[in-house]
């Protein structure tokens, strides 16, 4: 809770905001930008900002730059990596019950995923 509560309220880009969401501005300007990685997460960044309205103009330059002040709207765009990372929890627990592990094997794997930032 105490992360969730964070993330939302933090003002502020984040170091994986800059990277991604500087690539979620090109896909929505639709302009040209090489990058070596494949495309699919900042893409899916780049949905999340069309979806509430982001227009692309906030270039993500700095780390700490003010969402406030540029009217990003930051809480829809940072909705998409906290709902993928919150489903991880229950598709590990179901792959391993697919996979024929017991429950408990299935739901240590779940808890691995769950707690392991603090590991």
């Amino acid at each position: 809770m105490l992360t969730v509560q964070f993330h939302f309220n933090y003002l502020g880009a984040s170091f994986d905001e800059v990277h991604f969401g500087k690539f979620a501005s090109y896909y929505i300007l639709r302009q040209y930008y090489f990058d070596v990685h494949p495309p699919f997460a900042k893409l899916l960044f780049g949905l999340a900002g069309w979806f509430v309205g982001f227009d692309g103009q906030f270039q993500f330059e700095n780390i700490g730059d003010s969402y406030t002040k540029n009217n990003v709207p930051y809480v829809g765009m940072r909705a998409l990596p906290a709902i993928l990372g919150s489903l991880t929890i229950p598709v590990v627990y179901a792959i391993m019950k697919e996979s024929g592990y017991s429950t408990v094997i299935a739901a240590f794997s779940a808890a691995l995923v769950l707690f392991g930032t603090f590991l």
